[in-house]
């Protein structure tokens, strides 16, 4: 039984297929290709290029249904009065190219959601997911970002301390921080996207003051414990300003909230009596 499938299509259109086109015809298609029992049923396509696709898809089994991926390539030329598609698929219960990893998340989280019996070939879905962990840091490599040391990764050690954290310059340089020996120094990011993962950005408060947490290449720790705690960061300069007036018309408007209320207030004027 043939793992590899294959496909064309004539488009009667003046431009170039967009995306979405390209991914209707795949999605009409794919349910041609017939597999063990029966034809493929298609859940979900992702055309991450002009030239690649993935897709979640299923088919008929004995008396089951077994769930996988498609990973496939795309070629477009102009013909006659439109454009010629054609696609190179491979089904993922075989071995699928090396160069067909970049499978987005949402094709994978189609199928865990679908609860089937599955048969995905283990080294192209672990590559997947280290294109997807790359892409993911990747996109998080801006200005500021905070990264957390992987557990067991090695690391710099600085004033005897591991550097746990690191907090992006720019798109080539981090900081990294060892908060036990209160320590930074500058680096480049190999080492970030190999040994670290971004940290959420929405679970790292801003704070005006410093407080009872300990500073650190502008990261606010909690060093009471066994391990350094990110408690959140320092807002300087134009941000900490904003963050100061925010809180400054809070507390007026609490003030204003709570004179209103005593004014009506029936234990404050005697109307209880009444």
């Amino acid at each position: 039984m043939t793992t590899t499938y294959e496909f064309g299509q004539l488009l009667l259109i003046d431009k170039a297929p967009t995306l979405a086109q390209r991914e209707n015809v795949i999605r009409n298609n794919l349910t041609d290709w017939r597999f063990e029992a029966g034809y493929m049923r298609v859940h979900k396509v992702a055309v991450t290029s002009a030239g690649e696709f993935y897709a979640c898809v299923s088919y008929p089994f004995r008396s089951n249904t077994i769930q996988t991926y498609v990973a496939g390539t795309i070629q477009c030329r102009r013909k006659e009065d439109g454009y010629w598609l054609n696609f190179d698929c491979f089904l993922a219960t075989a071995s699928v190219p090396f160069t067909l990893t970049g499978c987005p998340r949402e094709i994978f989280d189609a199928g865990n959601a679908m609860g089937m019996m599955t048969k995905v070939n283990e080294d192209w879905y672990q590559a997947c997911l280290q294109t997807q962990l790359i892409r993911d840091k990747e996109q998080a490599l801006k200005k500021g970002a905070v990264f957390k040391l992987q557990a067991g990764a090695p690391s710099r050690v600085l004033g005897g301390e591991r550097a746990t954290f690191a907090v992006v310059l720019s798109k080539s340089k981090a900081l990294y921080i060892s908060p036990g020996s209160r320590s930074t120094i500058q680096g480049g990011i190999d080492d970030l996207m190999e040994h670290y993962d971004p940290v959420d950005a929405s679970t790292i408060p801003e704070f005006l003051e410093q407080s009872s947490y300990t500073e650190v290449g502008e990261l606010l720790f909690d060093l009471s414990g066994t391990a350094p705690a990110l408690k959140g960061r320092l807002a300087k300069g134009v941000k900490a300003k904003l963050l100061a007036k925010v809180r400054k018309e809070r507390d007026r408007a609490l003030v204003a909230s709570y004179e209103a209320a005593n004014l009506v207030n029936p234990f404050t004027t005697g109307a209880w009596l009444s």
